[in-house]
């Protein structure tokens, strides 16, 4: 099953499915429920390593962040939003190319929001365990 899911993500990463659904979530993103479900999809992408350039190229980190702002009330988004930026940050290659300042402040205003929520928690730290990591 692995390799499937594997072969699956690329082929979306390929085809420009996180360009798309970054899109949606920008067209509607007054709607919680499609912030959460767009996040979603990402997160499925930046399980694989090597696709995070293509997320990062579609912005779908910043607007992870921007889903966090608008719906800050709504702890699934930021979990989502979250998961996505732990598994983003994950290599040193790819750290590099988060806008740290922006992304940490974002995190620790999730966990702030979301401060009795375990799953934004888990999240948020394992993200902010990736972002601190040294790059040399």
């Amino acid at each position: 099953q692995a390799s499937v899911d594997d072969a699956n993500a690329a082929v979306m990463a390929q085809r420009g499915a996180p360009a798309l659904v970054v899109e949606a979530m920008e067209r509607f993103s007054d709607d919680g429920l499609m912030a959460e479900k767009g996040l979603k999809a990402l997160v499925n992408v930046a399980f694989h390593e090597d696709l995070v350039p293509v997320l990062t190229e579609a912005g779908a980190l910043a607007q992870a962040r921007k889903a966090m702002a608008h719906h800050a009330a709504e702890a699934k988004v930021a979990q989502k939003a979250l998961w996505l930026l732990k598994n983003a940050s994950a290599t040193e290659h790819n750290r590099r190319a988060i806008d740290r300042p922006s992304t940490t402040a974002a995190i620790r205003h999730a966990l702030a929001a979301h401060e009795l929520d375990p799953s934004v928690q888990e999240q948020g730290f394992g993200a902010l365990a990736n972002l601190a990591l040294d790059e040399e």
